[in-house]
């Protein structure tokens, strides 16, 4: 059997924890966050434990942070293909493979992640968007807040600042977005954005 948790990171990027549970009491999460990030510690390492305490043992999730089963791009199908039991990937990195679920990326849709959460999860529950994880289970869908920009040097105030600009786009969604502004949207994985930023 095929588990999935999804996540969404509105108007920024997607996110989507997916995964096939195997008949071994190990099941091997894949993401993208560092070990050492707050991300890690304190959402997936505590989820690990209480996954661990509710089945009295006998399931044991053991984490591959850093992309270190998976790259970014390639975690959801590492969970549909069986490479990772459960995986966290952002849905934007596969662009056109999740056109639905991106609805909450459009402007005007949500205003926190709350109500984002709400939508998504509804839309799944309703069978709107579970066509496009037929291939994992869902666990559970969410959002986080509206998504911001942050630049070196410009100061963004109104859509024309943006002209000429280039912006790590997180999802072709955003990139749409972008482009339609002005600016000339990159894609990376958001572990790159980092560095990319240290070369400009």
């Amino acid at each position: 059997m095929k588990f999935a948790i999804s996540s969404l990171l509105l108007v920024a990027s997607t996110l989507g924890m997916c995964g096939s549970a195997s008949a071994e009491s190990t099941l091997r999460m894949a993401h993208l966050w560092p070990a050492g990030s707050v991300v890690n510690k304190k959402i997936f390492q505590d989820w690990a434990k209480q996954v661990e305490e509710d089945s009295n043992g006998q399931l044991n999730v053991e984490i591959y942070p850093s992309q270190t089963l998976s790259q970014a791009g390639k975690t959801y199908e590492a969970a549909a293909n069986g490479i990772a039991d459960i995986a966290v990937t952002l849905q934007g990195y596969t662009a056109g493979r999740f056109p639905l679920t991106e609805i909450v990326q459009l402007p005007g849709v949500v205003s926190s992640a709350s109500q984002g959460s709400c939508i998504l999860q509804t839309l799944y529950n309703e069978g709107d968007i579970a066509e496009e994880y037929s291939d994992t289970r869902v666990l559970f869908l969410f959002t986080t807040g509206p998504a911001y920009l942050h630049s070196q040097d410009a100061e963004i105030q109104k859509p024309g600042d943006l002209e000429g600009l280039r912006i790590r786009r997180p999802s072709s969604v955003a990139g749409e977005m972008l482009s339609s502004m002005g600016a000339q949207p990159l894609g990376m994985p958001a572990p790159d954005i980092y560095t990319a930023l240290q070369r400009v």
